[in-house]
């Protein structure tokens, strides 16, 4: 009998808090949070607001989001929160999305909950909306608030005079004007991004091809801004698209634009890479149990054991060749046998031309990214290979960056770490240790980095002792001779 009134006691409870749109129970005290409207339909939640003459605060959520579900139990549930809202508002919280589990009321909801999203332009959840007694928009934000930011946010939107800044009203402004045959060309590119990211994609299709077409009738060093080389390599662009054959044909020009050698290259070598590349390493694996594919790249096999074999390059190159130069066959086609190597775990292979790669395209050392690339490619060096000579170009390749390190930065004791085993792998014993001792300091002054500091002591016990490193972490040594 106790049993089955336990259960039945947590079978209540459990129904209380799974409630759709139930007023919140997690209360803190006797406030109560904020006391949401569970039954009202959007048309008399107006009329609600408008009687009573209060605000209406709207709670656009997701289902699966959390930052939604963590205002559930640590905000909308505050004493303070509830006191405040509940004076001023008329608060319901809109559920955004839709599934199997929605109850009859939740259903209900399902046309104005798409009609609430595309009015106020939902972009995220939550997505926090506060309205006037007459049902007009004063104040709009995106993300979790915590208890004092949401007072805040709500104080804001209750401030006498208090008008709503449309971040959108220019674009619509332009929609409206290109509708009725008024174009503003250089305002184009804003308004592409803004109606690809409203979902707005026919729209936004069709205004990106009419200003290609403006563009091309431009002269080659009025052609290209900024916003527009943006945009448009924000897209993976098909061959068959003028836009491609700008980057193409006026590279150097777009470089400049953008002040980065190389720009443009990258946007033409995704194109090819996706229109032949990946097509042909997965036409070469058919059939084998390695698939070479954007999907498998990153999903290998633990088991799975080196494979050194080997696609019909030549094939490839000249696929690539017959409709591109020189400069763009030599580089796709590396890339192509990077990722066949590393796919099959070849790593030695790929190591090597990871390196060539490196060094016929030398990173930016003004990018901060570039770092942590010259990192990665120095430590797979010294993992994967035992050839002297392809250790001493990784050393070379690191030794411009790992000097240079910044004491607050992260990657300072990885740098010097790496650099440390590359030296010690070459023989360099007693430089080896300093520069693992290096390592040791620079990670001694970031607290989350304490594990580091005991694996990098560790190393230094190693290298004293004349035995490999990382061994663990799949380093390959020289046999030792008897």
């Amino acid at each position: 009998m106790v049993r089955c009134l336990l259960f039945l006691t947590l079978l209540m409870i459990h129904t209380i808090v799974n409630a759709q749109f139930s007023k919140e129970v997690l209360s803190t005290g006797d406030g109560g949070g904020i006391d949401f409207e569970k039954s009202l339909s959007w048309k008399q939640t107006l009329a609600k607001a408008k009687e009573e003459n209060k605000f209406i605060f709207i709670d656009a959520f997701a289902s699966w989001c959390g930052p939604c579900k963590k205002m559930d139990r640590e905000v909308y549930v505050n004493d303070t929160v509830g006191n405040y809202f509940n004076d001023k508002f008329i608060s319901i919280k809109v559920q955004m999305d839709k599934t199997k589990n929605d109850n009859a009321f939740v259903q209900s909801w399902y046309a104005d909950a798409a009609a609430l999203n595309k009015q106020y332009r939902v972009q995220g959840y939550p997505s926090l909306i506060f309205l006037s007694p007459s049902g007009i928009i004063v104040h709009q934000v995106l993300g979790y608030q915590s208890v004092k930011e949401l007072i805040a946010v709500a104080q804001t939107a209750t401030k006498p005079g208090q008008v709503y800044v449309d971040p959108f009203a220019e674009y619509d402004q332009l929609v409206t004007d290109y509708r009725k045959g008024i174009k503003n060309y250089d305002k184009m590119p804003y308004m592409i991004k803004t109606a690809y990211q409203l979902g707005e994609k026919e729209l936004g299709k069709i205004v990106m091809d009419e200003h290609t077409e403006y563009v091309a009738t431009l002269p080659k060093q009025k052609r290209y801004t900024k916003d527009a080389i943006e945009l448009w390599s924000g897209f993976l662009l098909g061959s068959d698209k003028k836009r491609f054959w700008f980057f193409y044909n006026d590279g150097d020009l777009i470089d400049k634009v953008m002040n980065k050698k190389g720009y443009a290259q990258e946007v033409v070598s995704r194109t090819i890479q996706e229109e032949i590349v990946w097509p042909f390493l997965k036409e070469q694996s058919a059939g084998s149990k390695v698939v070479v594919s954007p999907e498998t790249m990153n999903l290998i096999d633990k088991s799975q054991k080196p494979d050194y074999s080997e696609a019909a390059w030549n094939k490839l190159y000249k696929a690539i060749r017959k409709k591109y130069n020189k400069m763009y066959s030599d580089k796709n086609l590396l890339e192509a046998k990077i990722k066949w190597y590393e796919r099959h775990k070849n790593y030695n292979a790929a190591t090597k031309l990871k390196l060539k790669k490196m060094e016929n395209e030398p990173p930016d050392l003004n990018n901060p990214n570039s770092k942590w690339d010259i990192n990665s490619v120095a430590w797979n060096t010294f993992l994967f290979t035992t050839e002297k000579d392809l250790i001493n170009r990784a050393l070379r390749l690191l030794e411009k960056v790992v000097k240079y390190a910044a004491d607050t930065s992260t990657i300072g004791s990885d740098l010097c770490d790496t650099y440390a085993n590359l030296l010690y792998k070459a023989g360099w014993t007693e430089t080896a240790i300093e520069w693992e001792q290096r390592a040791v300091r620079f990670a001694e002054k970031i607290p989350e980095l304490k594990q580091d500091v005991i694996e990098f002591n560790t190393v230094i016990n190693k290298m004293k002792e004349g035995e490999p490193t990382y061994v663990d972490r799949g380093a390959i040594w020289p046999q030792k001779k008897n």
